[in-house]
């Protein structure tokens, strides 16, 4: 009898941040051994973390931007089926109401994201990283890729 082989799922979320101008805040992946992509901030939960916990902590944690959880709205949640381990993804939204934070970002990563940058949702790069290019589609009411399910969140 062959033994069932478990895969951890991968559990995540990714922000999805509005400035006062209505454009979105990508980072420019150079992570090694992947295609480089722009995405939003964002990785893995960990343990005891609430979305909106692990939302700002990975914020910050990329990008030096200090987010209070409790501004983070959780809008979908996404399920990879690219990936051959589960991949669920929340996709959370601020909307940013001064400017003032943004004097704040920085390339903390640099092993990682090259540059972070403010995109029109008019003028988005076209290579972008599968989760993030969801959520934008989600959020700009267009088709979704069809290897992801997409569960929209009602608040």
């Amino acid at each position: 009898m062959s033994e069932l082989k478990i895969s951890t799922p991968i559990v995540g979320v990714g922000v999805m941040v509005i400035d006062c101008e209505n454009r979105v805040l990508l980072g420019h992946r150079i992570k090694t051994g992947e295609t480089p992509t722009w995405c939003f901030a964002g990785g893995k939960i960990e343990a005891h973390e609430s979305l909106e916990e692990s939302a700002s902590r990975e914020l910050f944690e990329e990008t030096n931007l200090k987010i209070d959880p409790s501004q983070l709205k959780p809008f979908v949640v996404m399920l990879n089926h690219e990936n051959p381990r589960v991949n669920m993804t929340t996709g959370l939204f601020v909307q940013l109401t001064s400017d003032d934070i943004k004097q704040h970002l920085k390339v903390t990563e640099p092993h990682i994201f090259e540059s972070w940058k403010w995109f029109s949702l008019d003028e988005l790069p076209v290579n972008l990283f599968a989760e993030t290019e969801v959520m934008l589609q989600f959020w700009k009411r267009q088709k979704v890729n069809s290897n992801f399910s997409v569960y929209p969140i009602t608040l």
